[in-house]
C-alpha cells in the first residue's frame, strides 16, 4: 500500500486554494494530512499524518507541491524495491502569483528554477521512515528539517533521484517565515549536528537513538 503524507494547517484563501489544487492532484492515492498543537512544527504535523496509515511506502508532499505522476510512479516503484529514499524530481519550478493563476487554468508554466532540493516531495519506504522520522526538534516553524531527513536517509539507506520536475505554487510568505533569523537559528544548529553525523552509520544510529529517547 501506498500513501500521501502532507503536513497541512488552514490559512489564507491562497494557501486552502492551493490544497485543494494539490489535493485533487493526488486523487490516485489515499491521502493523510497531519497537524500537532502550538505553533505550527512541519516535522510533527508529517510524523501526525504518518501515524494515520499502515502503508508500505509513504509518500510525504507539500500543501503547495505538485509533480510528475509518471516520476511519482517511478519513485514508489524505486523506494519499495531498494529501500532508499526517492525523489521524483530533479527540479523545483518556483511560480509566481501569476504563474500560479496559469497552471491551475491548464496553461503551461515558468518560474524559477531550484537544483536538487531535498524538500516539496519525497518517497520513502516504512521500515527507514521508522527508523529515521521526523525530528521534531525542529520545533521554529520550518527549516533544515528536510536536510537532516536527507542525510541520515543517505548514511542509513542510500537516496535516489528520478529526473523530473516538481511545482511549488505561489503564496503569501507566512508571517512567522519573514523573520528568518528568528526561526532558522535553532534548526541551523540542529542541522549541523545531522551534518556531523553524516555519512557515518555508527554515529548517525546513535544520534537517532539519542532523540528518540528524548
Amino acid at each position: 500500500m501506498v500513501a500521501v503524507c502532507v503536513p497541512w494547517r488552514p490559512g489564507d484563501h491562497h494557501r486552502n486554494a492551493n490544497w485543494e489544487y494539490v489535493r485533487a492532484f493526488w486523487s490516485d492515492y489515499p491521502v493523510f494530512t497531519g497537524d500537532a498543537d502550538g505553533p505550527f512544527n512541519r516535522a510533527a504535523a508529517r510524523n501526525r499524518a504518518a501515524a494515520q496509515t499502515d502503508a508500505d511506502v509513504l509518500i510525504f508532499g507539500d500543501a503547495d507541491t505538485v509533480g510528475d505522476h509518471q516520476a511519482i510512479a517511478e519513485a514508489v516503484d524505486h523506494a519499495a524495491k531498494t529501500g532508499e529514499l526517492t525523489y521524483p524530481h530533479t527540479r523545483t519550478v518556483k511560480l509566481s502569483r501569476q504563474g500560479t493563476a496559469r497552471l491551475k487554468a491548464g496553461h503551461p508554466v515558468k518560474g524559477q528554477l531550484i537544483q536538487g532540493s531535498p524538500a516539496g516531495i519525497l518517497v520513502v519506504r516504512r521500515d527507514l521512515f521508522e527508523r529515521i522520522r521526523w525530528d521534531e526538534g525542529f520545533d521554529e516553524g520550518w527549516g533544515y528539517e528536510d536536510v537532516a531527513f536527507a542525510m541520515a536517509a543517505r548514511t542509513l539507506g542510500g537516496v535516489h533521484r528520478i529526473e523530473a520536475d516538481i511545482i511549488h505554487l505561489w503564496h503569501p510568505i507566512a508571517a512567522e517565515k519573514r523573520d528568518a533569523i528568528k526561526y532558522r537559528t535553532g534548526n541551523r544548529a540542529l542541522r549541523d549536528k545531522d551534518g556531523a553525523a553524516d555519512g557515518n552509520e555508527k554515529a548517525m544510529s546513535a544520534l537517532l537513538e539519542e532523540r528518540g529517547r528524548q
